[in-house]
């Protein structure tokens, strides 16, 4: 008797369409160059930079296509052979992407764009494949955006600091709550601080790391026991050495195996195995304040 086949159904491939920016990085590239006004403080006047199909560790020219339909409709529509396999005549071997200051902007419903979003697509030790992506990466020299990045991007920072604005807000008149949003943010405040200075402290946050003020602010599974870890730490119930939690006697506050880190330290106290160090912890801050 035959098995049953099982039928597995591919998603079908869809083309992108619309608009896309190659933009540069903007960072210096020269420890000498420091203002980024500069004329050669990231690339130089008119210099461009040339990329071509990348080749992995074995010399091989790597795929540059997300599926065979995306090849198959570049070759019927430029008339060519895009296959990278090729010992003579390889359209890659001659294939080029030059960018420069100038953001290019490339038509995705125009093959010929098309071909040069698959080679800046294909540099991914070089060219960022979104806004979001353009800083994880030290080699990063240029960025993939779609054509109303900047936009949205804007946008968003607008909202983002209207959430965090309305965070301060409710909680502004409330030295101790200022101070406790401080406390789990991980910035030292003396507890006798004035309200106008803890405002001012938020509101360097909400400048410099809205990102990590809108985290703090959100976290409200683990606020209250990353509270109590900072509490303790100041009580002298906790070691804190290096972003690593320890009891006094050495022990790292974490599950066996983990590094103490904050995140494996609210783990540990969550778990019902502990609450006998938990419920310590809590003590040793109430008698600190006593």
């Amino acid at each position: 008797m035959k098995e049953e086949e099982t039928l597995i159904k591919t998603k079908a491939w869809e083309k992108p369409t619309g608009k896309i920016q190659i933009k540069l990085i903007v960072k210096g590239v020269n420890a000498s160059i420091t203002d980024p006004d500069h004329e050669a403080y990231n690339l130089f006047g008119t210099s461009t930079r040339e990329y071509c199909l990348p080749v992995d560790r074995q010399g091989n020219k790597v795929n540059p296509f997300i599926c065979n339909e995306e090849k198959e409709w570049l070759e019927k529509c430029l008339d060519l052979d895009l296959n990278y396999h090729k010992q003579n005549n390889n359209y890659w071997d001659r294939a080029k992407l030059v960018l420069s200051k100038t953001t290019k902007i490339l038509d995705l419903d125009n093959p010929k764009h098309y071909m040069e979003y698959v080679l800046a697509r294909a540099n991914k030790q070089f060219i960022a494949p979104s806004g979001e992506d353009q800083k994880k990466k030290a080699t990063y020299k240029y960025v993939l955006v779609a054509e109303n990045y900047e936009i949205k991007a804007t946008a968003s920072k607008a909202n983002q600091r209207i959430e965090a604005y309305k965070f301060l807000g409710k909680i502004e008149d409330s030295r101790q709550e200022m101070l406790d949003f401080l406390k789990v943010y991980g910035k030292k405040v003396s507890s006798v601080s004035k309200i106008e200075f803890l405002v001012g402290e938020m509101e360097k946050i909400i400048v410099d790391d809205i990102e990590g003020f809108l985290e703090t602010s959100k976290d409200k599974g683990d606020y209250d026991i990353k509270l109590l870890i900072a509490k303790a730490v100041e009580a002298g119930a906790l070691i804190k050495e290096k972003r690593k939690y320890s009891l006094p006697g050495g022990d790292p506050l974490c599950g066996e195996g983990d590094a103490a880190t904050l995140e494996n330290a609210v783990i540990y106290l969550k778990n019902k195995a502990n609450q006998d160090i938990f419920t310590t912890l809590v003590a040793r801050v109430a008698n600190a304040k006593d």
